[in-house]
């Protein structure tokens, strides 16, 4: 679930914004995906859009997951996933104003564990004593979900992987991908739809692949 909180009603309640209010510009941090250019790029469009639509100035800002917490006392509006929300929500105030019900993305935005068809790897409780890749720590998709799927068939990442690791740097998914595909981790943790997108744009071939959960 996405959290969008923009608040479009209250701003479109005003009849006239004064002088002041024109002057100002509010800030959107949007929560990073894949590179802050990419996040940019995708949600510039709906930001200027708000501003010709509300006579307000917005602008935006790409922010990472983890330094979300450090800058949302700075920001006036926030896009982000549903765990974000939940902290800043606990600990700064953070109000849901819109946010996706369903998720227009349906069954593509849930997570997988992935792992090479040779490796011969056949369910979760195959994992035990291999190595594996997550996306973020705070990705519902890339982290939370697989960490908790493995948990529930009696696999502790901490104590029962050989290691795990997390890349660095910008485009975490597709590194998951890559690692697994290159033989870098026995398994991955990343989003059904950067998988999808990687098949579609013929990076990988799905058939390598086995997809446990």
């Amino acid at each position: 679930m996405i959290i969008f909180s923009v608040m479009l009603a209250l701003l479109a309640s005003c009849h006239a914004p004064s002088a002041k209010v024109e002057k100002r510009t509010y800030t959107i941090g949007y929560m990073i995906c894949n590179s802050e250019q990419e996040t940019l790029e995708r949600f510039k469009p709906l930001t200027e859009h708000l501003s010709r639509k509300l006579g307000v100035r917005f602008e935006a800002k790409a922010i990472d997951t983890v330094d979300f917490t450090r800058e949302v006392d700075k920001l006036d509006f926030t896009h982000t996933n549903s765990l974000l929300y939940a902290i800043m929500n606990r600990n700064h105030g953070v109000e849901i104003l819109a946010a996706e019900k369903a998720g227009s993305l349906g069954s593509r935005a849930k997570g997988l564990i992935l792992t090479l068809k040779k490796k011969n790897i056949r369910n979760v409780r195959d994992l035990k004593g291999k190595s594996m890749v997550f996306g973020p720590m705070l990705g519902p998709t890339s982290y939370m979900t697989q960490a908790d799927i493995l948990i529930k068939n009696g696999i502790d990442p901490e104590n029962d992987l050989s290691f795990y690791s997390i890349p660095a740097g910008t485009f975490k998914h597709e590194k998951v991908i890559y690692g697994v595909l290159l033989e870098k981790f026995d398994a991955g943790a990343a989003p059904f739809l950067d998988f999808e997108r990687m098949v579609e744009d013929g990076r990988i071939d799905q058939n390598d692949f086995t997809i446990i959960a």
